[in-house]
This record gives C-alpha cells, sequence and structure tokens, in this order.
C-alpha cells in the first residue's frame, strides 16, 4: 500500500513542459548578453575620460581647386597694384595713357576698338581700364551687352547714349537724315540710305526704344522726327 501511494505521489508531481524550458533558456541566454551595471558604468568612465583627452580639431582654409588659388592669386595682385598706382602717377603708364588718350578722343568706345587702334591685346586694355576705372579717370557704361568707356564725370546719361548709338554708322545716318529734315519716312530713308525698308523698320524700332526718334501716323504713312528732349544734344554730337 505504501508503495502504491509514493507511485501515485510521483505521478501527481506536476513536470515542467518543454515549451517552459524553452522560454527559460533562453531568457537566460538573453541575459548572459546584457552587461552587468557596474560594466555599463566603466564603459562610459572611460569614454568620458577618452573625450576629454581629445583635443578639439582646429579648421584650416585649404584650397583644393588650383583654378581658385589662381583667381585668388590674381585678384590680390590686381589690389596690391591698383593700391600703389595712385591718381597723381597713374598715367605714368605709356600703353595706360594711350588707352586714356583714346578714350578721352572717342567717348563711348568699347574694348576691341581700343584694342584695335592702339595696338595692345584685349588682355591688356582690359587691365589698364580696370586701373583707370578703380582710381576714377575713366567710367564704365554697359550698353547691349558690350562695355563702353567714358572720361569721368564729364557726360550725363542722355549724352553717353547720344554718343553710344552714334557709334553706330546706319544709326547716325538714320537720324541725320531726320534731323535735317530731308527724309522722314521709311520708304524716303530706305531710298537715301541704301538699305532695305525692313532694315530701316528695324533701326528705327531700336532708336524709339531710346527714346531719340518719335513717329506719327500721317494717312498711310508713318512720320518721324526727333524728340525734342534729346534734339540739342544730338545737334552738338552729330
Amino acid at each position: 500500500m505504501f508503495v502504491l501511494f509514493i507511485f501515485i505521489g510521483l505521478i501527481d508531481i506536476p513536470e515542467v513542459s518543454t515549451e517552459e524550458n524553452t522560454r527559460k533558456a533562453l531568457i537566460r541566454k538573453i541575459l548572459l548578453f546584457l552587461p552587468k551595471k557596474n560594466t555599463c558604468q566603466s564603459l562610459d568612465r572611460k569614454r568620458f575620460e577618452e573625450n576629454r583627452s581629445v583635443k578639439p580639431k582646429t579648421r584650416h582654409l585649404v584650397f583644393t581647386s588650383i583654378k581658385l588659388q589662381k583667381k585668388l592669386i590674381v585678384c590680390l595682385l590686381f589690389f596690391l597694384l591698383t593700391t600703389i598706382v595712385g591718381k597723381a602717377n597713374v598715367l605714368n603708364n605709356p600703353n595706360r595713357d594711350s588707352v586714356y588718350t583714346y578714350i578721352e578722343a572717342n567717348p563711348g568706345v568699347c574694348f576691341s576698338d581700343i584694342a584695335k587702334n592702339t595696338g595692345l591685346n584685349r588682355r591688356t586694355v582690359q587691365y589698364h581700364i580696370q586701373v583707370l576705372e578703380t582710381q576714377y579717370k575713366i567710367e564704365v557704361y554697359k550698353e547691349g551687352g558690350r562695355i563702353r568707356c567714358f572720361q569721368n564725370s564729364t557726360y550725363s546719361e542722355k549724352e553717353k547714349k547720344i554718343l553710344v548709338t552714334s557709334q553706330n554708322i546706319t544709326n547716325k545716318r538714320i537720324i541725320s537724315e531726320i534731323l535735317n529734315g530731308k527724309c522722314n519716312t521709311n520708304v524716303a530713308l530706305a531710298r537715301e540710305i541704301g538699305i532695305s525698308k525692313g532694315t530701316v523698320s528695324w533701326y528705327m524700332k531700336n532708336l524709339k526704344e531710346i527714346g531719340f526718334i518719335k513717329e506719327t501716323k500721317r494717312g498711310k504713312n508713318i512720320i518721324y522726327k526727333i524728340n525734342i528732349s534729346y534734339k540739342h544734344l544730338i545737334e552738338r554730337y552729330k
């Protein structure tokens, strides 16, 4: 009987299932990978000490582009040269003096004309113009994508427009014919100057945009006349 009770008792003892054993084994493995509290503190302390020992990095300006280096050198040289050259001796250079003299005699002239008539290359002309502009000997006027040069503080905006427009021979001829009263229509101007009516219309459009020419319609014809606000200046520089 005693042996039977023991056998029954052994049967009634609860056994841990296979799933529960597996779960507990996984938990134990995960716990093995987690660092202990003291280990975390020591690691944090070590990292803190390493960060304190590292010196802050200093940033230096490094030019990785050779083109940028060359541009900076050219700008620096130009600054030094223009600083050394003063107003008193700005025209001591023979080439610069010839450039300035040509601009003075031909107001509104462009780079290519200066280079052509002085015998200097375009880079040399450009350099001397920059020096003259820096020293306030000349002023630069931009028109139609081209750079024009004038003697400084000599001409008004209206005068600059007239002088620049007169650089073109056809413009000058058209303005002269209208001013003299000989031709004041598209057909008459085309016949007198020897160009097509379409070409006359193109030039007249530009002259109207500038403000030199005004037009009135008389029957089927369009009559052109000089804008009175520019008339006295055009007569002066014709």
